[in-house]
């Protein structure tokens, strides 16, 4: 089972969090994909300089990845490519 992959933009989220970033530290070690409820990408924009991954914990706790490990690009790239596709064929919706 694969755990749900989510896109958030800054403005979608500014309502839901402080202006500032919201990882400190960032874990880079593997963490198999049955772990995560959810993982939230936010890209890089005027309020925060890098991008963050953030994993929620199926016990509930939440985890920032590290942007630059291999295995997180890899979701990255899942994410973004769901959020294109969604986009690309959003006009199918009406």
């Amino acid at each position: 089972m694969q755990a749900p992959l989510s896109f958030s933009s800054k403005a979608e989220s500014l309502g839901k969090i402080q202006l500032r970033c919201q990882c400190i530290r960032t874990h880079s070690d593997f963490i198999h994909p049955k772990f995560f409820a959810n993982i939230q990408y936010i890209p890089a924009g005027p309020l925060c300089d890098t991008p963050e991954v953030i994993a929620e914990m199926k016990q509930g706790n939440e985890i920032c990845l590290d942007p630059n490990a291999n295995w997180v690009k890899i979701i990255i790239q899942k994410i973004l490519s769901r959020c294109s596709i969604r986009r690309r064929f959003s006009f199918l919706d009406f």
